[in-house]
């Protein structure tokens, strides 16, 4: 079954939605309730209710499975060896579009976008470690509903941590439920890992809430097993954090 991106809310050039359909393969039963105002902004369904037969739900299980077993999804992905490269490169955020509230380039200062919610950034973060900041996911008459921080995390890697205002741009997303834990402090919880040898590594945990969506990105230049661990630490410590 073709997939392509169905577009609900953009984040910083990327789509917020754990599963979506080619327009050829959307159940309508499953667009009426992604449209409806009563569909809570999170909802989880097993493969089959999001329109993958019995046959192809298994091969998809099973070819992950794959994943799994390797630990990644081996492919070329040129975020990771973007973001890791800011590390060294964390003042060449010049005041280009600094003050242009409608600017979605990373800037230096976190009070040049206007939010429509409350944040002041991870308090836990020193100032040095802290790489920029840019707007996401939609534009309302409040502000942006979403922001992201980019930092420096020593035993990790450079980071991308994102907060996304969900009630005020209307986002819904299915996640799916093979693929769902809730080792982020009891909030569903997905985690994935991204890359390959030379072009890097993106690790990825995402969890939900229902006013806000959170994500977090860090970028090694290896694969490690262990990352796993400091990453799910890492979302629970921010989680906890009183931005």
């Amino acid at each position: 079954m073709k997939k392509i991106l169905l577009v609900m809310t953009m984040i910083v050039s990327k789509i917020v939605l754990a599963e979506s359909y080619s327009e050829s393969d959307i159940d309508n039963k499953m667009m009426k309730e992604m449209l409806d105002p009563k569909t809570p902004s999170v909802s989880i369904k097993t493969l089959e209710q999001m329109g993958y037969s019995k046959d192809e739900a298994s091969k998809k299980i099973q070819d992950e499975s794959v994943i799994k077993r390797n630990g990644f999804r081996e492919m070329g992905i040129i975020d990771a060896k973007q973001m890791f490269s800011l590390r060294h490169d964390k003042h060449r955020f010049s005041s280009v579009n600094e003050s242009n509230p409608y600017g979605t380039a990373i800037k230096k200062d976190l009070s040049n976008i206007p939010l429509s919610f409350n944040f002041k950034g991870i308090s836990f973060i020193p100032k040095s470690d802290i790489l920029g900041w840019a707007a996401a996911n939609t534009h309302s008459s409040k502000g942006w509903t979403g922001v992201a921080e980019y930092f420096n995390y020593p035993s990790i890697g450079v980071c991308n941590y994102l907060i996304r205002d969900v009630i005020e741009s209307n986002a819904k997303t299915f996640l799916r439920a093979d693929l769902v834990t809730k080792e982020v402090n009891g909030k569903y919880t997905q985690y994935s890992v991204q890359g390959k040898k030379d072009d890097g590594f993106l690790y990825t945990v995402q969890w939900y809430e229902d006013k806000f969506w959170h994500s977090i990105e860090c970028s090694q230049m290896e694969f490690s097993r262990e990352t796993e661990k400091k990453m799910i630490d890492l979302s629970r410590r921010i989680d906890n954090d009183k931005h």
